[in-house]
């Protein structure tokens, strides 16, 4: 099978968990991160039936997917496994033991992975990254020590450099978010720092070698999953409004404004909403 065609198959997996989680689950998370998720699976897909970490397993979607392609599936949270999943989730632990997740509890940039090293052909690092709030190349150094020789690491962040931010700093705006907005108490819940494609390559390289790097727009593209199940094409621009799918006819002059950001993403790759970078590591 091709790296393609296993691509197709891990997407076809992606598409059926949609029964398997509660409205507000899929409304939410599911539907907002699905065309990130279907790229990362791109990276990753190839490692069907290998042994793999997901660093920052919760809520557990990726590692779903992985399972369902006969990987062996270890993650690392810093969430209570057996408490109430924020949109909804009765009781995650039934969620990890179903699906046979081994889960370990960490906080991964105070503390070393509780795992040993050589061990995994491949880890996800996917929207953690710009959560850490102490130094991330301790966490560079873990992910590297528990890979085996040129296993592979997939990472996914937002891109600092993404039109939204070039345009709010031009008109004399702050990128962050109001002040009452970002000090809170879990400051892992907020994004505390943002990278540049290059500053993520720097972050990794060495102790990996680089193999892929691009620009994402896996946001940008209208809700990607309506309420029947059907998962609409980047093509489609369908604007979901109360649970359906709105028509092109009538747009508003914001609707036309966020398809002209759209529209220049398109063209212009780094004025994308999200990296996406595979990394081998070098031992």
């Amino acid at each position: 099978m091709t790296d393609g065609q296993a691509a197709k198959a891990a997407t076809d997996v992606l598409r059926g968990l949609i029964p398997l989680l509660n409205d507000a689950e899929r409304k939410e998370y599911f539907n907002y991160h699905y065309w990130r998720f279907a790229e990362t699976l791109k990276e990753c897909a190839h490692w069907a039936n290998g042994r793999v970490l997901d660093v920052g397993a919760f809520p557990g979607h990726m590692a779903m997917v992985l399972r369902r392609l006969g990987c062996e599936v270890h993650g690392i949270t810093n969430h209570d496994p057996s408490g109430r999943g924020r949109y909804g989730q009765d009781n995650l632990s039934a969620r990890w033991s179903e699906e046979r997740i081994t889960l370990h509890h960490a906080v991964i940039d105070k503390e070393s992975l509780p795992l040993p090293s050589d061990t995994f052909d491949g880890v996800l690092f996917t929207e953690v990254l710009e959560h850490l709030v102490y130094d991330p190349r301790a966490v560079v150094q873990e992910i590297h020590r528990v890979l085996k020789p040129s296993g592979e690491l997939v990472v996914s962040t937002p891109n600092v450099a993404r039109i939204e931010n070039r345009i709010k700093s031009l008109i004399g705006k702050n990128v962050y978010p109001r002040e009452d907005a970002f000090y809170f108490s879990n400051l892992y819940m907020r994004h505390n720092r943002e990278y540049t494609l290059q500053e993520a390559i720097d972050l990794f390289c060495p102790p990996f070698r680089l193999k892929t790097g691009r620009y994402i727009a896996p946001y940008d593209f209208a809700v990607p999953v309506s309420d029947n199940g059907h998962v609409y094409d980047t093509r489609e621009y369908a604007e979901i409004v109360d649970g359906r799918a709105q028509s092109r006819a009538g747009l508003s002059l914001a609707t036309a404004g966020r398809r002209m950001l759209r529209w220049s993403k398109v063209i212009y790759p780094p004025f994308r909403s999200c990296l996406l970078v595979s990394f081998i590591a070098q031992k």
